[in-house]
């Protein structure tokens, strides 16, 4: 039995549309594409909005009561000058508390001789008032406070930080891209990927002493805290424009 003309063009017409499909498929999966792939770097600088204070108090008597009794009268009077500095807008918490017995080792017996027992306070101070870091260190050390760690500066907001930088980053990388696609005689397509680079570290600002005659309060001022991000793309390439 003989099978129409018009059947076996549009079977055959239908198995070449299929095929092309099949290929364009199995092309793009394949990687096939003409792309180029980049990396692009940024490093941004920010001015630190919030600021962090170490403020102990270190007490020592022959006892272990006395020590504590002691250290416990300091620590409210600094605890209290703090929170006045502060003037609500900071934070203020105790974190760590300790009592030792304190030896020193004697040459001439050749044994641990005991001291005093000493005792520890510590508080963590924070503050969104980066100027007024002066004024929280003075009001420390004049209530009694004897050891004091910082000022660490940060950001309240990290996150926002560092995506500025990934974007930077990103623009870094299509301009990279361009300029080899360019050079290429080609033109830049869509974006096929993006990869953020990992162990982003913001490095923290440094604090830094400034030097005046007399001045209202302990002189500090903050650096910048520096942010880096990395990012690695991969861009279509196409054919330029006559």
């Amino acid at each position: 039995m003989a099978v129409p003309i018009k059947r076996c063009i549009t079977a055959a017409l239908v198995f070449i549309l299929i095929l092309c499909a099949g290929l364009a498929a199995a092309g793009e999966d394949g990687g096939k594409v003409p792309a180029i792939s980049v990396s692009g770097e940024a490093t941004l600088q920010f001015k630190p909005d919030q600021v962090e204070l170490g403020i102990a108090v270190v007490t020592r008597a022959p006892t272990a009561q006395e020590a504590a009794a002691e250290n416990a009268t300091a620590m409210n009077q600094v605890s209290e000058a703090l929170k006045k500095t502060l003037g609500g807008k900071g934070e203020l918490r105790t974190v760590g508390y300790r009592v030792r017995a304190v030896y020193e080792y004697d040459r001439q017996s050749k044994r641990n001789r005991f001291v005093a027992f000493e005792a520890t306070n510590r508080l963590s101070v924070r503050s969104p008032d980066v100027k007024g870091v002066g004024l929280l260190l003075d009001a420390a050390i004049k209530a009694g406070a004897n050891n004091i760690d910082g000022p660490n500066w940060s950001l309240a907001q990290p996150d926002q930080a560092e995506s500025q930088a990934q974007v930077a980053a990103y623009k870094n990388a299509k301009a990279r891209a361009e300029a080899l696609a360019q050079a290429a005689g080609l033109k830049l397509g869509k974006v096929l990927s993006i990869k953020v680079g990992q162990g982003y570290q913001p490095r923290k600002a440094t604090m830094a002493f400034k030097a005046a005659p007399a001045p209202e309060s302990t002189p500090v001022e903050a650096g910048k805290i520096t942010i880096s991000a990395t990012v690695k793309c991969k861009f279509a390439l196409e054919p330029a424009k006559p």
